[in-house]
């Protein structure tokens, strides 16, 4: 046998193993991020006052 069939069926091989489940990847996480992308943006509503934090001080006191 010779020796550029034997490398065009390992390149074919490396192909269906390596680069068509990495593209299918590569599409499901386009997707995910665009569908996310579409979701209306987060609102906080909540009511928030100046006296609800802390005091922030050194250590040194």
């Amino acid at each position: 046998m010779e020796l550029l069939p034997m490398l065009l069926i390992c390149a074919g091989i490396l192909l269906l193993l390596v680069v068509i489940p990495a593209s299918i990847m590569l599409l499901i996480k386009l997707g995910v991020i665009i569908k996310k992308a579409g979701e209306p943006p987060h609102r906080d509503m909540g009511d928030y006052r100046l006296d609800q934090g802390r005091e922030v001080r050194s250590e040194r006191d």
